[in-house]
């Protein structure tokens, strides 16, 4: 018999508090992470746009210019242009294989808690040799997961943008009208199948972390186990979104005292505030995910049962 939601969260949540090492790892990395971003930025991205503007001379001052000024930016630059594209590809390809490196070690460690659980009722299964090895293992089919999923959704996206805009060109009143009419069902359709999305990449993830498949088999099986108990895994997603939204919330309400100091020109005062609020949210955030994976990893984990 397969468990419930509440079960399935409560499950999840016990093996992320039985291994907390997990949560200070994805601190880590999205420390990392940030600090990759801004070294590039700072680095390669933002001297060379500068000397591209101040050279094409751009100017934000006459509006009328504007679209002219870009056509000539791309004209005048494109080589430069072309290599900011492929830096940014690097930068993302990256970010994508810290964080298949540290998914695939997260999953294994909550593989080894729900079997740790099963045979002597504790979820303590941290080890970090097993996680690195976890990572290593798993972390290349895990980055193609991403792109085999980021590829199906930005497909997915495209279709009704094209066909709503397709409509809108047609011209003609009528035509204006659908497309009034077609942009908010639009909206909630796009909405949707970020949910969707955003459930079958962590199933394919997890699925290929616990049994060993390759990415597309992994894929594979996560749509078919996603669809066939989808009400479960949409319930697990929506009460985790909705409790980090309200921790968010929360601390929110509490540090936003650190913002009046701002305002009223303490700002020095209150850095220690803004900086511990910051750390905070990215704890909530680091929790939440991490909860999340270890969710998924008992609804797949039921599902063999």
């Amino acid at each position: 018999m397969k468990r419930p939601v509440s079960d399935v969260i409560r499950r999840g949540f016990s093996n992320t508090l039985a291994n907390w090492q997990l949560l200070l790892i994805r601190v880590a990395e999205s420390a990392i992470v940030f600090t990759i971003v801004i070294a590039i930025l700072l680095a390669a991205i933002v001297p060379v746009v500068v000397t591209a503007l101040h050279g094409s001379g751009f100017d934000l001052q006459h509006p009328d210019r504007i679209l002219e000024s870009i056509i000539e930016l791309v004209t005048e630059h494109w080589l430069l242009l072309s290599w900011l594209i492929v830096l940014a590809t690097l930068v993302l390809g990256l970010i994508l294989a810290v964080r298949s490196f540290v998914e695939a070690g997260t999953a294994r460690i909550f593989f080894d808690g729900e079997a740790a659980e099963a045979s002597r009722g504790s979820f303590a299964a941290f080890d970090a040799q097993r996680w690195f090895d976890g990572g290593k293992e798993s972390w290349w089919p895990i980055f193609l997961i991403y792109n085999i999923v980021g590829l199906y959704a930005l497909l997915g996206a495209l279709l009704p943008v094209l066909v709503v805009a397709m409509i809108v060109a047609i011209g003609g009143a009528e035509s204006m009208m659908i497309g009034c009419i077609a942009v908010p069902i639009l909206c909630l359709a796009v909405i949707a199948m970020a949910v969707i999305v955003a459930l079958w990449n962590q199933k394919a993830i997890v699925i290929c972390v616990g049994r060993g498949l390759g990415a597309i088999a992994s894929v594979r099986a996560g749509w078919r186990e996603l669809m066939d108990d989808f009400p479960r895994h949409l319930g697990v997603g929506a009460l985790i979104a909705i409790i980090t939204f309200g921790a968010a919330a929360l601390l929110s309400m509490i540090t936003i005292v650190g913002s009046f100091g701002h305002q009223s020109g303490l700002s020095m005062a209150f850095s220690p505030l803004r900086i511990l609020e910051s750390f905070a949210q990215t704890s909530v955030s680091a929790i939440s995910g991490t909860w999340f994976i270890a969710c998924i990893v008992a609804l797949t984990s039921d599902n063999r049962r």
